[in-house]
């Protein structure tokens, strides 16, 4: 025997219709973008209406629904949806804000050049001529080395720079701090989830 799909399951689809487009305008077109998201929330909450009115005449259906509801009211995201619907029709829109979030990685460049001056015990007459002629190209070999430092440390630098990765992120969430860290679509796609569990749960027990 196969199950048949409920107006719950319909009302869902249409839940998930207005958030598709929502998540669409989200940089587009801000005023789309929430009246898509309103509509999302409205038609989730209606789901649960819709199970009622189409089961509520199973016998087995009320204990079963009666679990449901303690379920959901344990579910904090059930709450908060429940809340914004009622809002949504009572007193208007849902306030909405943007977060920009910006990651910059960077790599470390060490820095370990040392200049070294030697001093010699005896008098310059009574070194060697090998030694007069080290001591003579000693700071003049130095300022090389120092020049080929700093010429590399600076191509170095400027890869770091070519290679340095920066994201900036933006995102549109629920003014309420419980939830700021999470963009307002994904939250609502996490709530229609759960209640296209409940719907699939119904489906099987009172569609038959």
């Amino acid at each position: 025997m196969e199950t048949r799909k409920s107006v719950a399951s319909q009302t869902l689809g249409r839940a998930n219709f207005f958030l598709d487009y929502a998540e669409t305008y989200a940089f587009v077109n801000r005023q789309a973008f929430e009246h898509f998201l309103e509509a999302a929330i409205v038609y989730g909450r209606s789901v649960t209406f819709h199970l009622q009115k189409e089961y509520s005449k199973k016998s087995p259906f009320d204990d079963w629904y009666r679990e449901k509801q303690e379920e959901m009211r344990k579910d904090t995201l059930f709450q908060f949806f429940l809340n914004k619907r009622n809002y949504i029709l009572k007193e208007g829109p849902v306030s909405i804000r943007k977060t920009t979030a910006v990651n910059i990685t960077e790599t470390a460049i060490a820095s370990d050049f040392v200049e070294v001056q030697v001093v010699r015990g005896r008098p310059w007459f009574k070194r060697g001529p090998k030694t007069l002629f080290g001591d003579l190209c000693a700071p003049l070999l130095q300022k090389y080395h120092k020049w080929k430092y700093e010429r590399d440390l600076f191509r170095k630098r400027n890869k770091r720079n070519e290679q340095q990765q920066s994201e900036v992120r933006e995102f549109l969430h629920f003014e309420e701090p419980e939830w700021h860290d999470r963009p307002a679509t994904d939250l609502v796609r996490e709530y229609l989830r759960k209640l296209a569990t409940i719907i699939n749960d119904a489906e099987m027990r009172f569609s038959i």
